[in-house]
């Protein structure tokens, strides 16, 4: 079956595009998965700033907080993060030839489901500053 194009009836109108209207300035929703401040201060005071980390791609600047178990878990505490470079998140998360995350869980970077975080060690690279 053969269709005609689409015609406007009316001129495409030029312009700027409308203002939204913004009533409160708060800062930026935080994701409900995020860690809560109290948790993000507690991790920074335990690793004072630095990479707690420390592969062998570490920066050495604590940047960014890592969850051990799973987000979709919701365990917040301080236990379950870990303050790392981006470097090094970057790489706790990177596969291996196979596809498996396995140094990262033998480091104790990352905990299976069934664990509690607070029970698994964790075992700093040989890299870091």
């Amino acid at each position: 079956m053969k269709r005609t194009p689409l015609a406007r009836k009316t001129p495409m109108k030029r312009g700027k595009p409308p203002i939204r209207n913004r009533t409160t300035k708060s800062r930026p929703k935080r994701s409900p998965n995020e860690f809560p401040d109290e948790s993000k201060k507690a991790m920074r005071a335990r690793s004072g700033g630095r990479c707690e980390v420390r592969s062998k791609v570490c920066t050495g600047r604590g940047e960014q907080f890592h969850h051990r178990q799973s987000r979709r878990f919701k365990d917040q505490r301080p236990v379950n993060g870990l303050h790392s470079c981006n470097k090094c998140h970057d790489h706790i998360h990177a596969k291996d030839g196979s596809g498996r995350i396995s140094k990262s869980k033998l480091m104790g970077w990352i905990v299976s489901q069934w664990q509690d975080p607070a029970d698994v060690p964790i075992i700093r690279g040989d890299g870091g500053r």
